[in-house]
Order: structure tokens, then sequence, then C-alpha cells
């Protein structure tokens, strides 16, 4: 905890609190850069990191199944060679017996079922699906390093929002023995992977975990808010706690104060319909802390002239829309600041 209380400020003192979570979030070099773009209430660039994330996410989840399958080749051994004159599905049944994890009636057993003959074209054949899942996860990868480049042509900047991610993948069968870091083992295939020499090194370019986070707890908006804020000569403070009279700690989206007025205000920055309830759960924190100006910013562009009122009544003013308004016009609506 800390005290807020800033100089040239006539203003009671804030009790505030950063969280470690969060900070250690926004203090990665890639969501940095991200802050840094004073972009994040352009609908454009928004659209283009919403796609980066959906991608990240199919890359990430090909690597999870590649990295979960752990059918061990190396029982095959002694039957190779073997003339087997089991009906396919058979055969199937008796070569993953040993790996009591498989799912017998998925989509990608079935698919043996009907292919495989002998052990052999089985091990063949799993070691190019694995192979082809390491070309579709570049593949991903290199759209999405597309998606950046042409939206960086565009907007003639470079935007550095990308993690470089390192897959190990075994020489001798195609699977992805680790991710980000390596770590000697035995693959299932029975190859000693013991030296970074043994794998095959596999860049890829994505969102990291961090930004991950950054993007989907909406913390984009909050900073997209204070950018705008500070467009008016306003300090901001981001993602803080703030101690209340009653001793409760309240989550704030944005504090904002302005020397030259002596003035302090509260913001709420929702990526969702308001509700009433919202406002008086923002109305409390207000009362609590002691501040009695608020604004909730929405990217919701409809907003009910009852929860309007109701709002107004509370001395909290709603931006709604922000997502399509140009920062003139919301600049605009903070009247008395």
């Amino acid at each position: 905890m800390e005290v807020h209380s800033p100089q040239n400020l006539d203003l009671p003192p804030l009790r505030i609190n950063r969280r470690a979570a969060r900070l250690g979030i926004e203090e990665s070099p890639d969501v940095k850069a991200l802050i840094e773009t004073k972009l994040l209430l352009d609908p454009a660039f928004i659209a283009v990191v919403a796609e980066l994330l959906t991608r990240t996410k199919q890359m990430a989840k090909e690597v999870e199944n590649a990295q979960r399958e752990d059918f061990d080749l190396s029982t095959l051994n002694l039957a190779v060679g073997t003339s087997l004159v089991l009906p396919p599905s058979g055969l199937v049944t008796q070569i993953v017996s040993s790996s009591p994890s498989v799912n017998l009636s998925s989509q990608y057993w079935q698919e043996c079922s009907t292919r495989i003959l002998n052990p052999e074209d089985f091990k063949k054949w799993v070691i190019e699906e694995r192979a082809k899942t390491v070309r579709q996860v570049i593949a991903i990868s290199n759209d999405i390093q597309n998606k950046v480049s042409g939206f960086e042509s565009e907007r003639h900047r470079e935007f550095p929002i990308l993690i470089t991610t390192t897959l190990y993948v075994c020489r001798e069968c195609s699977r992805i023995v680790s991710a980000e870091s390596f770590h000697a083992l035995r693959c299932q295939c029975g190859r000693e992977i013991s030296t970074i020499e043994s794998v095959l090194q596999v860049p890829i370019r994505q969102l990291g975990q961090n930004m991950t986070r950054f993007i989907e707890s909406n913390y984009w908006l909050e900073h997209g808010v204070a950018h705008v804020l500070r467009q008016k000569n306003i300090d901001t403070l981001v993602g803080l706690e703030v101690l209340g009279h009653s001793g409760v700690w309240h989550e704030i989206d944005v504090i904002g104060e302005s020397r030259q007025l002596n003035y302090r205000i509260l913001c709420e920055c929702k990526n969702s319909d308001l509700k009433a309830g919202d406002v008086f759960t923002f109305f409390g924190k207000m009362s609590d802390i002691g501040c009695t100006r608020g604004y909730m910013f929405t990217t919701n562009s409809e907003v009910s002239l009852l929860i309007f009122r109701l709002a107004r009544s509370k001395n909290i003013s709603i931006v709604a829309n922000v997502m399509q308004r140009p920062s003139s016009e919301l600049i605009g609506e903070l009247t008395d600041i």
C-alpha cells in the first residue's frame, strides 16, 4: 500500500495498492508497446489485435494437442515387418493397448482404423500427422506476422507486440517434445534427446501470455480511456485498488486528476452492456472513497434513457460507444474537467 498525495493538488490523499499480478502484465515489454501505440480505442487496430488473439489461441491448441498425444511408437518395434491378418479396427485396438489415455472413439483413431494395415504403416502415418501439425503451427505463425506487417504498412509505423516462442521437435518422429524451453528427455519414439542438437528448433511468433491476459481482462479499454483523459491535460492512474473509508478495497479502472482545476474523478470502463446494478456499484465505490464525480465509459452504443437518468442522479456521466467515436468527441463529453 502507498499514499497517493500529489503536489499542487489540494485533495484528500488516497491509499492505493498496485496489484503485483497486474503490474507484471503491464510491465511486460510487448504490453508496454501496445499501450504506447495510443491506438487502444482505434476500432481497426483492436480488430487486428482480436484476430491475432484468435489465431494465437488456435496455435496454442495445436501445440497443446500435439504434446498431449502420448502414443509410444517404440512399442511397435517388435511388430514391424510382421504380417498381420487382423481387421484394421482390431489392429488399432492391439497397438494402442499400451496407451490407456488414447480415446479409440476419437476421429483421430477412427481414421487410423480405416487406413492402417500394419504397424510400419501406422508409424509412418503418425509421424506424418505430427509433421502436418508442425506445418500448421508454422502457417498460423506466418499468418499472424503477415497481419501485423500489413497493419504496419498501412499505418507507416512498427508495432512490436509479438513475442517469439521456440518449439522443440523430435528429428526422428516429428513430435513436439517441448515449447519455450528445452528439456532432456526420452521421446516416445524411443530416441534419447539429451542435447539441443537432437531436436529441430522451430521459432513461432504470437501474442504472449501477458498480452492475452491484458486483452481478455479489458485492461486495454482502461488504458484507452486514460489516453483520452490525458489529451485534456488530466493526470491518470490506471487499474488501482483504493481503500475506502469503510476499510474495503475498491478496484478503480481510472483515476483522473486535474491540477489546473484541483479536481478528481473516478472512471469505470465497461466492454459490455450497462445495467442499473453497474451504476449503483460504481456509485457505492465513489461514496466510500469520497469522490463525488464519476464517469462510466462503455463500448456499447445502446444505453437506455433510464440508465442515463439513474447515472445523472448520482453525478455520473455515461460516455457511450467509445470505440466508434473520435477522441475529440469523447473529450467534448468531459464537460467539467
